[in-house]
């Protein structure tokens, strides 16, 4: 079935977008598997018949479009708590609420943008086998998971799950829960281990990266953490474990925790340094051209974290303080050109280039090139006279692109080069 916010419940017979129904609550009920969510805002103030959506077996709920490594490209808005049963796929939605799993065989939870700011011990997606019953098989891929730390009584967790029996959490990004990542009580069968692999975990104040208090499986039961960036912000613990199996820990950068490892040692690979993000003060955790989790896990060649390295498209920003307009110089005489410049990736050595010109619409003509970015460069102004000139500086980003950026006077200048003139009053002639 489709379901749009340009549909209508009324007329439309939900086979097809340009007849889809209007709420998720309808779909539900008269579909038996795929249900094609359009964009549009999803919540009882927008028709639906009630806050909380179970989507039940062999249901297969998705956004219209797909087409990113984490979160989604769709703009639908769904507003509750949305429940899954067996053999269930959510992928592409943008949900502000919780998902719980009712851990019954399996579900799919792939890239789902899901903001969860309400506490009260609950997690912004749960997998709970003890909530049903049978085997609890979860993949769990390329989700943005976002929450508000709480340092009161009232914790979140960010992404939860208990007793899974096959359990695959790959290329997710998780942030700003007490709890981000959190599995308990795994069992996996011998030979079949789970997987988490690739996910970007941030932490805040007061939260945790990895919790885990292991299996009821034993030593066959085997987890393996391997290629994640687990960034924290100086507080509690980055990889907490405490139980009777295994789990194998390799090529994570777990980072900037009061305790980054607890109750299981880093192995091979592993690493503890800045992980390298465009802006982790914005949440944007794709990695700067310079970062070391850039192609460096495993197997060779493969990036940590969630998002796939792509060169930094960004340019510097350059702002030239003098001549910024206004000034009057002599010609012939040195003055400083004082500029800065700034990229995420870093400004390349010796990149800046000065020029200047004499008019608009002129040429610019170059003053000096592989001058240095972090002093002031010294000028010999031309020996001219213009009421025109403008002064450019460009330099380039050390990332692999180099991209160059630039900025140039705000206004025009003076330079005069022009000899006095000299009259002599006193004495004249005959005196």
């Amino acid at each position: 079935s489709f379901v749009s916010g340009e549909g209508s419940d009324a007329t439309g017979d939900g086979l097809s977008w340009a007849t889809a129904w209007r709420t998720l609550s309808k779909a539900n009920r008269y579909t038996i598997h795929n249900i094609n969510i359009g964009n549009g805002n999803y919540s009882t103030g927008n028709g639906e018949w009630a806050s909380n959506f179970h989507f039940g077996v062999e249901r297969h709920v998705r956004g219209a479009l797909q087409d990113t490594d984490v979160g989604t490209v769709n703009d639908n808005r769904i507003t509750g708590t949305i429940y899954l049963h067996s053999f269930t796929t959510l992928e592409g939605v943008k949900l502000t609420g919780r998902i719980i799993s009712q851990g019954l065989w399996k579900n799919y939870i792939k890239h789902n943008e899901i903001t969860y700011l309400i506490k009260n011990n609950t997690s912004a997606v749960e997998i709970n086998s003890t909530l049903g019953s049978g085997t609890c098989m979860v993949t769990i891929e390329g989700n943005l998971i976002s929450g508000e730390i709480s340092s009161g009584i009232s914790v979140s967790y960010g992404l939860y799950v208990f007793k899974p029996s096959a359990l695959n959490i790959y290329r997710n990004v998780i942030n700003s829960f007490n709890y981000n990542l959190s599995v308990h009580n795994y069992n996996f069968p011998s030979g079949l281990p789970g997987v988490i692999n690739r996910n970007t975990i941030a932490g805040a104040q007061y939260s945790r990266g990895f919790y885990s208090t292991g299996s009821t499986g034993g030593l066959t039961s085997v987890l393996l953490f391997k290629n994640n960036i687990m960034y924290g912000r100086g507080y509690s613990t980055g990889v907490s474990w405490n139980g009777d199996s295994v789990i194998t820990p390799s090529y994570n950068d777990v980072y900037n925790w009061a305790t980054n490892w607890d109750g299981v040692s880093p192995d091979i690979g592993d690493i503890s340094v800045e992980p390298g993000f465009w802006n982790q003060a914005t949440n944007d955790y794709h990695l700067l051209d310079i970062s070391p989790n850039r192609a460096s896990g495993t197997p060779a060649g493969t990036d940590r974290g969630a998002y796939d390295w792509f060169a930094d498209p960004s340019l510097p920003l350059v702002t030239i303080e003098a001549p910024n307009g206004g000034e009057d110089w002599r010609g012939g005489v040195s003055y400083e050109v004082v500029f800065a410049a700034s990229n995420r990736e870093g400004i390349l050595a010796d990149s800046a280039r000065i020029y200047y010109t004499t008019g608009e619409g002129t040429a610019w003509i170059t003053v000096a090139t592989q001058e240095s970015v972090s002093a002031p460069y010294s000028w010999t102004t031309p020996l001219i006279s213009t009421t025109e000139v403008k002064v450019r500086v460009s330099v380039q980003a050390n990332g692999d692109l180099q991209n160059t950026g630039s900025d140039e006077s705000n206004v025009t200048f003076i330079i005069d080069s022009t000899s006095p003139e000299v009259t002599i009053t006193r004495p004249i002639s005959a005196e």
